[in-house]
């Protein structure tokens, strides 16, 4: 049987010894009425937004609560920006005031032996943007809106390494969206399809996500495998084309590549039935 191994970590979450077991344990989470609504269903999104949460030095829960994928880029929610700064080792204060009179949002950051960071976020500005009179918080809640802009662009120019280059959700989620680039899938099925011995046949193929992708590349790194020779076995252009009923195989596969030698090169030299 498949069993998950977990043990208890000091941080208070379980560690899973394989990247399988890792999955299992996200997917426990994508079906938890706990799980944040942009993540439920997808286990795989959200194992990588936990190790990206790990390298911001955010708990994995933390992680799902305060990192929002917005228009295909994650971003912070403006609290959890503050609180990544907080840690950094060298992290002196960040000071942050506004002014009712001219509605104008001020935010001060300082580092050990570097010069203080002021940014300012005004009502002027936030016309300029188009942004002032908004539907949404910019029209509720607007003076929180220009603190929240200063902010991301306060701690963002003072702590570029702490944050990871993400900017702020609020600030994300005012830029306008990417138009759906739904040829890409087509364009995978196409090349797939036209692969099979039988082109007249309507197959339809869905192939592994964005966030899939991410932790087979990883892995693939990690094993030093072949991706050529992968590429080859599983009949496709690229990785980004695997077939999503291959993950589990060639996860298995990668996995005893880490603890058998040559394993997943002989088994990746041969030709697929």
């Amino acid at each position: 049987m498949n069993e998950v191994t977990i043990q208890d970590s000091n941080d208070g979450f379980l560690v899973t010894n394989t990247l399988q077991d890792a999955l299992k344990v996200a997917d426990i989470i994508a079906k938890s009425s706990f799980c944040p609504k942009g993540f439920l269903g997808k286990p795989g999104d959200i194992l990588v937004c936990m190790q990206m949460g790990k390298e911001l030095g955010l708990k994995p829960l933390q992680a799902l609560q305060n990192i929002a994928v917005i228009n295909g880029k994650p971003s912070l929610w403006g609290d959890a920006m503050l609180a990544v700064c907080r840690q950094a080792s060298n992290y002196d204060y960040v000071d942050e005031t506004f002014d009712a009179a001219s509605m104008t949002a001020t935010c001060k950051a300082k580092r050990h032996n570097e010069p203080e960071v002021v940014r300012t976020f005004s009502q002027e500005d936030a016309k300029k943007a188009s942004l002032w009179g908004k539907q949404g918080p910019w029209s509720q809640y607007p003076a929180r809106m220009l603190q929240m802009r200063a902010r991301g662009f306060c701690l963002r120019d003072a702590f570029p390494d702490a944050l990871r280059g993400m900017i702020s959700a609020e600030e994300a989620k005012d830029y306008p969206s990417k138009p759906a680039e739904k040829e890409i899938k087509s364009n995978v099925v196409a090349d797939i399809i036209a692969r099979k011995k039988e082109p007249k046949k309507q197959i339809e193929v869905e192939v592994i996500s964005e966030a899939e992708l991410d932790i087979v590349e990883l892995k693939v790194h990690e094993s030093k495998a072949d991706i050529v020779a992968l590429c080859k076995y599983y009949q496709i252009g690229c990785l980004d084309m695997l077939p999503k009923s291959e993950l589990p195989k060639l996860l298995s596969q990668l996995d005893k590549k880490m603890t058998e030698t040559n394993v997943v090169d002989e088994f990746f030299e041969g030709e697929k039935a």
